[in-house]
């Protein structure tokens, strides 16, 4: 790899992790890597979640998702990097997806009953890695992750809020009064 013609901040850690790379990637893809480390904001940081990340996971399709993701967010790095399936499922990123297909995808990635928080956790945090990787790629403008990201905060909040509102019913019947706010960052539901 010729990554090392990058200035380094840590030169000796980058030397280790570009050796260990080049032995574990095929040729071909530790020349990718290099190119587009290079075109990167930050090669190093993108250098060592890579080396991190499992080598039989690596492919040239995925490829551009890792750099994209290990060289712009350290917190959807190190989840990519425990749960590196994520990357297999991201897909539709040619498209912006919309409150009611967040909605169903949530939905269907739930068990029945009230959502865990780590649930709702879960399910945000591998759709914000599917809208960083659009966007850092170029594959929406500003207003489509934008919109985005306000439908994935409005999915979310609109199914906790069914699913609670649907566990007290039952437990205690309908209530008598009617009014409540969740808010999320910048969306609230209102009822």
């Amino acid at each position: 790899m010729k990554v090392l013609q990058h200035q380094f901040t840590e030169r000796a850690r980058a030397e280790r992790e570009a050796a260990e790379l080049s032995h574990r990637l095929a040729r071909e893809l530790a020349d990718r890597v290099d190119l587009l480390l290079a075109a990167s904001p930050a090669p190093e940081q993108g250098l060592h979640y890579l080396v991190r990340f499992p080598p039989h996971l690596i492919s040239a399709q995925n490829l551009r998702y890792l750099v994209a993701v290990f060289t712009h967010s350290h917190f959807l790095s190190e989840d990519v990097i425990e749960h590196p399936e994520w990357i297999a499922e991201l897909r539709d990123l040619n498209r912006v997806l919309g409150f009611e297909e967040l909605r169903a995808r949530l939905e269907s990635s739930l068990s029945l009953g009230l959502p865990s928080a780590i649930d709702l956790a879960m399910f945000r945090r591998r759709q914000l890695l599917r809208i960083v990787v659009r966007d850092v790629l170029g594959f929406s403008s500003l207003p489509e992750i934008t919109a985005e990201l306000s439908a994935l905060a409005d999915a979310i909040l609109e199914t906790a809020y069914d699913r609670i509102h649907q566990d007290l019913v039952s437990r205690f019947g309908a209530p008598s009064a009617q009014f409540s706010v969740i808010a999320l960052g910048n969306s609230a539901v209102w009822s």
